[in-house]
Parts: C-alpha cells; sequence; structure tokens
C-alpha cells in the first residue's frame, strides 16, 4: 500500500479524494471489471496463488460471513452486498447464522 500511494502522489492520482479510487487505474480512473480481473489473474500468477482457487466472489462471500459471524445485523448485511431483501442474505448464510446463533445461545445459557 506503501509503494502504491507512494506511485500515486507521484503521478499526482488524489486517491485521498471523496469521489476517487484507491485501485484505480493508472491515470486515476475507474478500473473496469475486466481490467481487474486481468490484474488480479497475474497477481495469482506472480505469487503462485492460482493454485488456491481464489476466485473475486470468494472476498464477497468471506467478507459478509465475517460480519455475520461477529454479529452484524443481517438487514445491515443485506444491504452491503446489494441483495434485493434480506431473505436472500438469510438464505445464503444461514449456516454462520445456525452458528451465531447457537454461540449466543450458549452464552445466554452462562448467563443464567
Amino acid at each position: 500500500m506503501k509503494k502504491w500511494k507512494a506511485y500515486q502522489f507521484e503521478k499526482n492520482i488524489a486517491f485521498t479524494e471523496d469521489d476517487a479510487f484507491v485501485f484505480s487505474s493508472r491515470n486515476g480512473e475507474m478500473r473496469t471489471y475486466d481490467g481487474f480481473k486481468g490484474n488480479y489473474k497475474r497477481f495469482l500468477i506472480r505469487h503462485n496463488l492460482s493454485k488456491y482457487n481464489l476466485h473475486l466472489h470468494r472476498y464477497r462471500h468471506t467478507f459478509a460471513t465475517m460480519l455475520l459471524e461477529e454479529g452484524v445485523n443481517p438487514k445491515v448485511v443485506q444491504k452491503l452486498l446489494g441483495h434485493k431483501d434480506v431473505q436472500t442474505t438469510l438464505g445464503i448464510y444461514s449456516h454462520v447464522l445456525a452458528e451465531v446463533y447457537e454461540s449466543t445461545a450458549n452464552k445466554v445459557t452462562h448467563i443464567i
């Protein structure tokens, strides 16, 4: 991140502006999805990570899972993910919610 910040500063790309992109194109503009995928694929190859099957959608799933495991309200997670309704979020992440509810039940048991 420090190298990228220095590069952006050197190229006069104001990534700290409210509407700026942290991982912009080299000229400060928004990357296209295909452009980002290409960079990401090269990054995985360069760092010998392609064998781990790290697709971009995994990060979205991991993000949502971590939020739910931390007890974030599913309605908030739904909004962050852009799901139309909370039932979509609850359906996809029901396995995580079951673990969270079980953990909460255990805590309540210890309180009583």
